[in-house]
């Protein structure tokens, strides 16, 4: 029978809030199947549910662990047995009401440590705390990236692999059309997506099994926001994503996100399998990125974000990020220099005449014949070219760029468009995502990159239900479940248990092997008399392990 008899006894002992809290801890395949402690039981010991379950405990609740299974009372943390116990990882024993080990945990704990033994040191590696003034730096820069990226995706979405991601071609793709390096631009592509700014489409014919990635309704609302609500919403998006074990260590590490993510993670969670461990280096890297850490260690913006104050990090972007530059510098070469932010509606007028060579702290731009016939052909004029760099040109506009624009308008491009600077990228953009959006309502085959709100509604409800059948059930039984369900158990583990029968005011304690449950009988050996009994199953009053 193993633990689950004393697994039962233990969430039979559960508030309703915390059998709630044991199921978002641990995972439960078919909810609508469990209706009792006793089938929860057998739920969360199977192998593969207990493998994960322990991957996730810190080294303190290992070693309590350890303690228990050795009977070193002394040795057990009474806070990381709580913890356990909440976790679903320890039992209780029905006849002492005393914490007991779980066979089935301790093989697995067994049988990932192997020879390795659990030792109390500190890691390796120490904190070593960093100069984060200028953090806004790298935010700047992020911000002006996940812009680019945002334009390119308008116009040329990449096609996802089949498990949805875009493919490593795709990305050093739009790394060098944003100027970037291969691996910030995987990391800002993976925030675009927290953030809901890109999304999955189906393309192609009805059918088809190309996906794509595109920008999403909010992309546009994003790119009209000043620069530090921008780097806002992607920083809070990616700091709601930090694992439970990452948000534990960065607290023992002092705000050292790299400690936290590498070494510290390490030695605290030794169980952690290594793609959690690499989730959390990459978790580390993309934070690094965004400005949220510098060589490591938490800016003061981020600080605010990992403590859930939103407003107070706001606060910190608005202060520290640049405010927009007044104007930016054309030179006789045609470069354009932006020193800083622009406000976004120049920004993006400028990236639909200039293309973009370098982005950072500072941008740099170039004007060339085929961006601006580009931008001719997208419905602008000369004029309004003309007017809109003579506006934010704080060196004027030079001679070359005059004669450039001078010999497009002898061209006889339309000399007004009756559009302003940036509204045909916006317009071009809001009608590619409604021909992708209309593409995918003609495919059935829905297109999704995380579970929807309908599918996670639904899942809560579920185990919202299974926590109130097993809180009920415990009160309607005052025990850990049915006593016919633990008698089956018995008899699928052929485990001995104590029977408890009672003959009007009589009752009498049996230690019984089950065989068979047939016709509201039991049928049973007695180990102790050597005789096979039959009890009715009315009889019968109380069903426990046999005590160690």
């Amino acid at each position: 029978m193993g633990g689950t008899l004393a697994l039962a006894a233990s969430i039979a002992q559960l508030s309703r809030i915390e059998v709630r809290g044991l199921l978002d801890a641990r995972r439960v395949q078919t909810p609508g199947s469990l209706h009792d402690p006793l089938g929860l039981a057998i739920e969360l010991l199977r192998p593969e549910s207990v493998s994960r379950a322990i991957a996730t405990v810190d080294r303190v609740g290992l070693q309590t662990l350890q303690a228990l299974t050795q009977g070193e009372d002394s040795r057990t943390d009474p806070a990381a047995l709580d913890a356990l116990r909440l976790q679903g990882l320890v039992g209780r024993d029905e006849h002492t009401g005393a914490t007991v080990p779980l066979p089935e945990v301790t093989e697995a704990i067994e049988r990932a440590l192997g020879a390795e033994a659990l030792s109390s040191s500190d890691p390796a590696a120490s904190h070593h705390p960093a100069d984060t003034s200028r953090w806004f730096g790298e935010a700047l820069t992020a911000v002006r990236r996940a812009a680019a990226l945002l334009r390119v995706l308008a116009s040329q979405p990449p096609r996802l692999s089949r498990k949805g991601a875009v493919t490593a071609t795709a990305v050093r793709s739009l790394a060098e059309s944003t100027h970037g390096d291969a691996a910030s631009t995987g990391h800002l592509l993976s925030v675009l997506q927290l953030a809901n700014l890109v999304e999955p489409m189906a393309a192609g014919r009805p059918g088809s099994s190309t996906v794509v990635l595109v920008t999403s309704e909010r992309a546009t609302e994003w790119l009209g926001q000043p620069y530090p609500e921008r780097w806002l919403d992607l920083a809070w998006a990616f700091t709601q994503k930090l694992d439970p074990q990452v948000r534990r260590t960065l607290d023992l590490a002092s705000g050292d996100l790299e400690l936290a993510a590498g070494a510290l993670l390490a030695h605290e969670y030794p169980l952690l399998p290594a793609t959690a461990r690499d989730a959390a280096s990459d978790y580390a890297a993309t934070a690094e990125v965004l400005g949220l850490t510098t060589h490591g260690q938490l800016s003061p913006a981020a600080v605010c974000l990992f403590a859930g104050d939103r407003a107070a990090a706001l606060e910190v972007a608005t202060r520290d990020l640049p405010e927009p530059v007044a104007g930016v510098y054309v030179q006789p070469d045609l470069t354009v220099v932006v020193p800083g932010p622009l406000v976004p509606a120049d920004e993006q007028a400028l990236s639909e005449i200039a293309e973009t060579e370098q982005l950072g702290t500072a941008a740099v731009m170039r004007l060339t014949l085929l961006s601006l016939t580009r931008a001719l052909q997208q419905g602008q004029s000369t004029a309004a070219i003309r007017a809109f760099l003579t506006r934010v040109s704080l060196t004027g506009i030079p001679q070359p760029l005059d004669f450039m624009l001078t010999d497009l308008n002898r061209a006889r491009w339309p000399a007004d468009a009756h559009m302003r600077p940036g509204d045909a990228w916006i317009s071009d953009g809001r009608a590619r995502a409604t021909a992708a959006r209309d593409a995918a309502a003609a495919n059935p085959r829905r297109v999704t990159s995380a579970p929807t709100f309908e599918t996670t509604r639904d899942v809560a409800a579920e185990l919202d239900a299974l926590a109130d059948r097993v809180f009920e059930a415990t009160q309607a039984a005052s025990g850990a479940g049915d006593l016919s369900r633990k008698l089956e158990l018995a008899i699928r583990d052929k485990s001995p248990v104590q029977v408890t029968a009672a003959a009007g005011s009589d009752e009498r304690t049996f230690t019984l092997l089950p065989v068979a449950l047939t016709g509201g009988r039991l049928r049973a050996t007695d180990q102790v008399a050597g005789v096979e009994r039959t009890l009715p199953l009315s009889a019968i009053v109380a069903v426990a392990p046999v005590p160690a």
